[in-house]
């Protein structure tokens, strides 16, 4: 029985440690505001597209963005804040869509290294947005 005690408590450890890492994640999706673009905003020929809004929260200074028709990534990038948290740029697309839906994706540095890296800093979205093309 003394055994088990010490087992049940690092079992305890290891799922309160989980719990708390999801509710970080949904944290996060709250330190996004995204004032531009809008849900469904039309991106035109010239392929530029304002991103334009407010990162709230201690330690999120700039995010990562992606943007892509489901099959091929057409821009990506960092999106860095000022002092008072907000951000405002203009992004062109490396290319037009394939078809006329294109997804806008904001990831946080899960690793805090500055650079995305797709397998590490794509897990959490931290805000998405669906854009069409026309």
């Amino acid at each position: 029985m003394k055994k088990l005690i010490p087992i049940l408590l690092l079992l305890s450890l290891i799922m309160l440690s989980g719990c708390s890492k999801e509710q970080n994640k949904e944290q996060n999706k709250d330190q996004v505001i995204l004032d531009a673009p809008k849900e469904s905003s039309i991106v035109t020929e010239d392929l530029k597209i304002q991103l334009k809004g407010k990162l709230i929260g201690e330690g999120l200074d700039y995010v990562f963005y992606q943007l892509e028709d489901g099959h091929t990534y057409l821009a990506s990038g960092r999106i860095d804040r000022n002092q008072d948290g907000a951000f405002d740029i203009q992004i062109k697309l490396d290319k037009p869509p394939d078809n006329q839906y294109i997804g806008l994706f904001l990831y946080a540095d899960e690793n805090n290294d500055g650079k995305f890296d797709p397998e590490m800093d794509g897990q959490t979205v931290l805000k998405n947005v669906n854009l069409q093309y026309e």
